[in-house]
């Protein structure tokens, strides 16, 4: 139906947020299911690109309301955007994500209140590399993910880490579909400057 009202010039408006369970109930997807519905009609109608209007600028690349210096992420990377999702950023459900890799639709996300370039997370190759993309935070830790080339030597980086604070968590995994597993390694916020410098 929703094909054929944009044949017909129309603007179609589709609640989001909602499913059907297994027994044909209408239910409510949770949290983020605003975005995941939106990504999921992107995949199924092809669209060149899935635009989420929300209440913050973007993506960053530390919580603005902390770190009063924090950058939008102009573009993003798939895999970036699920691993930042996935331990403390709460911008876009990490379901949301998966779902777009998979159809490889781009998601651009911006504020509806103003008119400030977003971030467009995609399969961009010239995405610049960095040893630290971003820093998000859960609580009163504060987790940076390592982007680590295949030959580092991650119990030089443990042993260094070690040193800088007594109060280093183990790393922690988090599983990518169509990758190799990532570091994320989470400090208490009392040694933040300490670790980043």
């Amino acid at each position: 139906r929703i094909l054929n009202e944009l044949d017909k010039g129309k603007i179609v408006i589709v609640a989001g947020f909602q499913g059907v369970s297994l027994e044909k109930e209408i239910t409510t997807l949770g949290r983020g299911g605003s975005d995941t519905s939106a990504v999921a009609l992107a995949k199924a109608l092809c669209a060149k690109r899935c635009d989420i209007l929300t209440d913050v600028d973007g993506l960053y690349d530390a919580d603005p309301r902390i770190v009063k210096n924090a950058k939008i992420i102009k573009f993003c990377s798939y895999e970036t955007a699920f691993f930042m999702a996935s331990s403390g950023a709460r911008v876009l459900h990490t379901q949301c994500i998966e779902l777009a890799k998979e159809g490889n639709i781009p998601i651009y996300v911006a504020s509806s209140f103003n008119k400030k370039r977003g971030t467009l997370i995609c399969n961009k190759q010239n995405i610049k590399k960095q040893a630290i993309k971003a820093v998000t935070h859960i609580s009163d830790l504060y987790g940076f993910y390592f982007l680590l080339e295949n030959n580092f030597d991650k119990d030089k980086l443990h042993e260094i880490l070690n040193q800088i604070s007594t109060y280093f968590i183990i790393n922690r995994e988090v599983s990518w579909k169509t990758r190799d597993k990532n570091k994320y390694y989470f400090f208490q916020k009392d040694n933040f400057s300490k670790v980043k410098k």
